[in-house]
């Protein structure tokens, strides 16, 4: 599973934008959400948001970050293993984060779960997640597939080169895994169900329509649905962007995580972008036992 942005065509339209043309690179992403954010409050009082996703000290937070780091031509770790976090394109990209907060354009201690409410009540102008996140909203509003009217899903924003290419506009992938486990006493029976679940065309296409939910099997992406629905081409097209985070690989993840969390938090609750990555790089590279 990966990423792309959700935006609110509904708000769009009342910020007097074009709801067809979303963004692609992250200046025209400015311009939507500013403008959405401009709108100030509903008729009931409630703010609006122009782009809501964790930025709360999380799991999810530091994932949805380095999507946008992913973006910005940065990760955490280089392709050799080392602790990559603080150079230039992680220091833009925190800093861009911070400038939506500051501006009032995204909320800071916000919670991931808590962007689809906003959402189906035309709260915010957008947010990253999966697929899956179709049938949520079409769950929370209330309205089921008549919500789809109101929101359209397009590749992240980038500021690599060539953005008509849909490889630059990156996306993290998420970790949702079938395991077989090493004491099972049935290991190829339990094999073949997994193979099953992950790659017959007939049992991905109906958990699909169910969960919208995609496989990333090539055969089982055969099925004219995926090509003629276009919230599934989207995230087909996504595909050849979308990768694995470096530390996602090691078994340091779940402190790893956390020192970026810590990181973002503390960027946009006022401290300063680059410090706060120095000190996430500081820490991961003891953990990583890296040496300058």
């Amino acid at each position: 599973m990966h990423d792309t942005v959700f935006y609110n065509t509904a708000l769009m339209q009342k910020a007097g934008l074009d709801p067809t043309k979303l963004p692609s690179t992250i200046e025209e992403f400015e311009q939507v959400v500013y403008a959405i954010a401009k709108l100030g409050t509903d008729e009931k009082g409630n703010r609006i948001w122009g782009y809501t996703t964790a930025t709360d000290r999380s799991e999810l937070a530091a994932n949805v970050f380095n999507a946008w780091l992913f973006n910005f031509g940065g990760d955490v770790l280089d392709e050799n293993g080392k602790v990559i976090i603080n150079n230039e394109a992680g220091v833009k990209a925190l800093t861009f984060w911070k400038k939506l907060v500051d501006d009032g354009v995204m909320p800071a201690g916000f919670s991931f779960r808590d962007q689809y409410n906003l959402m189906a009540n035309y709260q915010t102008g957008g947010f990253s997640d999966g697929s899956y996140a179709r049938d949520v909203l079409r769950i929370t509003s209330g309205k089921g597939k008549e919500f789809d009217k109101d929101f359209a899903v397009a590749l992240h924003p980038t500021t690599l080169p060539n953005p008509e290419d849909p490889c630059q506009h990156k996306a993290i992938f998420h970790h949702h895994t079938l395991v077989l486990f090493k004491q099972s006493q049935h290991k190829d029976m339990a094999f073949e169900f997994i193979k099953f679940l992950s790659t017959d065309p007939e049992i991905t296409l109906y958990y699909a329509h169910g969960s919208s939910l995609f496989p990333l099997y090539k055969p089982a992406l055969a099925d004219p649905f995926y090509s003629q629905d276009a919230f599934a081409k989207t995230f087909q097209d996504a595909l050849c962007g979308a990768k694995l985070y470096g530390i996602s690989k090691t078994p340091q993840y779940a402190q790893a995580v956390d020192f970026i969390a810590i990181a973002v938090s503390q960027a946009l609750s006022g401290g300063d972008p680059k410090q706060a990555l120095d000190e996430a790089a500081a820490n991961l590279k003891v953990l990583y036992k890296q040496t300058d």
